[in-house]
């Protein structure tokens, strides 16, 4: 099963994707790249809107996209949000209604440097506390020693595909794809851009290791995947 664990599909729900015309375009790209699943990850900024706002935003964007979509159709979309990350969060209202469709998965986005100390407690609050389980997103894209931290604390990472299109970028990233850190890879697709390209190639570049990183995808979202009348089944 192939997963594509960070998109930004939903139409109308963020800036990474206007209409849905282009979220149409964005999903038939990913069938071409024989993606099973989309996580929906709209971007959610805890500074600009409430959660109650946020849910009700994706809400009518999922709404839309269904009435063009039929049920038997693949990829399944699910769900979820791009949270930001900010001091304090673990004691947000709601912030379990943020994670990935029926699951304890927060995808959360961090600062792209000058992480402080407390923002770092709170992320690993809010698995000590709030009992979610946080993945770091695209954390090719942040400073090594502090996303080394909260890896050795426990979180898990997800990746960027074209991230691993150069051999150097690659060769960074396989220490912790090497060390299983690696739980999910994501499109990040904004737009109508050749990212499910990457995404084909992905398994080329990761030999053995792309197929345990999609088992561990699949155990991530497995509650909510095995609500799927005879998904899990048919593609194992």
């Amino acid at each position: 099963m192939t997963i594509d664990f960070h998109a930004h599909i939903l139409p109308g729900a963020d800036h990474g994707c206007e209409n849905v015309a282009v979220s149409i375009r964005q999903i038939a790209a990913a069938r071409s790249a024989d993606i099973d699943v989309i996580v929906g990850s709209a971007h959610f900024y805890p500074y600009k809107e409430t959660v109650s706002r946020f849910l009700d935003r994706r809400e009518r964007s999922e709404r839309l996209l269904r009435q063009h979509l039929t049920g038997a159709e693949r990829p399944l979309i699910l769900a979820g949000a791009e949270v930001y990350a900010c001091e304090g969060m673990e004691r947000m209202e709601q912030l379990d209604r943020l994670c990935i469709a029926n699951t304890n998965v927060l995808l959360l986005e961090m600062p792209f440097s000058g992480w402080s100390s407390g923002l770092i407690e709170s992320v690993l609050q809010i698995e000590n506390r709030c009992g979610l389980k946080v993945v770091l997103a695209h954390v090719e894209r942040y400073e090594h020693h502090p996303v080394q931290a909260l890896l050795d604390a426990g979180l898990l990472a997800q990746v960027n595909v074209c991230s691993l299109r150069g051999w150097l970028r690659r060769k960074k990233l396989m220490p912790w794809i090497d060390s299983g850190f690696v739980a999910a890879l994501g499109s990040d697709i904004h737009g109508e851009g050749k990212e499910y390209r990457c995404f084909k190639k992905a398994s080329g570049y990761l030999g053995p290791y792309y197929d345990r990183i999609m088992k561990h995808s699949v155990s991530l979202l497995k509650k909510t995947l095995k609500t799927q009348p005879g998904f899990l089944q048919h593609r194992k």
